[in-house]
């Protein structure tokens, strides 16, 4: 899931199209979801546990290789086993929490899919953190830029690496600037907008 959002550092690097960047993440979502019709048939015939932990090691070796991918191809091809991998995860999983967890299958399931949003969170935050420490070796003395101020990221002042959340007022938004992440009463949390040159 952290693709989307790492798409814009390494396009760059590899070249990509605005096309092939589609490609990597729409073209994903929908082999993803046709992988999960077969996927979840052979959930029903095979053994649910073994099929998920050969989904498992497929998924995460995979993304190991994708780290290395020096091209547009070497990346589609580790997305295309990727987006099979993964699709034994929920088919496996929807039939086999309500097995594990008779007595509280509503709260079993609950669980499961706030783990999957929550680690989606923990994997843009990640990534977020590795933007930061990149920066940093950027940076004369390697030290990690700070925070700015919620004044600095409202007036646009702060240069893109120097604000990576701020909380703002929400009558001193300013969308063309920042992009919300969240709200809490009167705030928002806010990025600044990164020109990504696609």
């Amino acid at each position: 899931f952290a693709l989307p959002a790492l798409l814009p550092m390494i396009s760059p690097d590899l070249h990509l199209t605005d096309f092939q960047g589609a490609l990597l993440t729409s073209g994903y979502s929908y082999l993803y979801a046709l992988a999960l019709v077969p996927v979840g048939l052979l959930a029903d015939k095979l053994d649910r546990p073994k099929l998920l932990a050969v989904g498992l090691m497929l998924w995460s070796t995979l993304s190991i290789v994708s780290s290395g991918a020096k091209s547009f191809g070497d990346l589609l091809i580790t997305r295309t086993g990727f987006a099979i991998a993964q699709a034994a995860q929920n088919p496996v999983s929807f039939s086999l929490i309500p097995d594990l967890f008779p007595a509280n299958k509503s709260t079993a399931l609950a669980g499961y899919n706030c783990a999957i949003y929550l680690g989606r969170a923990l994997s843009f935050a990640s990534l977020l953190a590795a933007h930061r420490v990149s920066a940093a070796s950027k940076i004369p003395g390697g030290k990690i830029p700070a925070v700015g101020t919620m004044a600095e990221a409202a007036a646009g002042n702060a240069g893109d690496d120097s604000v990576a959340l701020s909380m703002v007022p929400l009558d001193a938004l300013d969308l063309q600037r920042m992009s919300i992440i969240y709200t809490a009463g009167d705030m928002a949390a806010v990025t600044p907008l990164y020109n990504y040159n696609f």
